[in-house]
């Protein structure tokens, strides 16, 4: 039995199984269980350990190309930080960053300069202003890094979906839409690399009405 445990076991030699350290934007977090009910976000502390180490969001708020000149700014990279992570939760639209907006563990795993996570409106204030070939470059810097892990030969897969839009939106028509009917929308083709989930680009096709 003793054999077949240590197969079992998930934990390297030397670690507790219940405790885990990471190195996080805003220091290192431990994690453990407990009884109290101190967050619902726990997990936020691999996340942030991850983007720590792949240096994304540092190289991000570093070319960011507009800059930010009032004193009262929210950082580049705390915006950045809570986009990716109300996107992680299944936030679908920038209101939904409200969820864990209150949630000061949030602020101090992810290193919110400013002990909160910023409202949704930061976000469209961040790139109201940046122009969309500035955006692009942007954008293509980093990426490079993620082009350069795919393979030589891969499967790209196409497929479309329908993204319901609010309020007035460029390009948003009302056409083929499930969800809301008669509502209007955007109709994106995507490409994917197969078994990868990783699509970098998204353009959008003019529905018919």
């Amino acid at each position: 039995m003793s054999d077949v445990k240590a197969l079992l076991e998930p934990h390297p030699a030397g670690e507790a199984p219940t405790r885990f350290r990471f190195e996080c934007t805003g220091g290192t977090v431990a994690v453990t269980t407990s009884t109290d009910r101190l967050t619902a976000y726990g997990g936020a502390a691999a996340w942030s350990h991850y983007l720590e180490k792949l240096g994304l969001v540092t190289d991000l708020a570093r070319r960011f190309p507009e800059p930010r000149t009032s004193p009262n700014a929210t950082p580049v990279a705390d915006i950045l930080q809570a986009f990716m992570f109300n996107c992680l939760m299944g936030g679908r639209r920038f209101a939904h960053t409200r969820r864990i907006q209150d949630d000061q563990a949030i602020a101090v795993i992810l290193g919110m300069k400013k002990g909160r996570v910023c409202g949704e409106d930061a976000f469209t204030r961040l790139f109201a202003k940046v122009p969309r070939p500035k955006a692009r470059s942007w954008l293509a810097w980093s990426e490079r890094d993620l082009y350069s892990a795919l393979p030589s030969a891969f499967v790209a897969d196409w497929d479309s979906t329908v993204n319901t839009r609010y309020g007035h939106q460029d390009d948003v028509a009302i056409g083929y839409n499930p969800h809301k009917p008669g509502r209007g929308s955007h109709h994106p083709l995507l490409c994917v690399v197969a078994g990868t989930r990783l699509a970098l680009h998204g353009v959008a096709a003019r529905q018919q009405c």
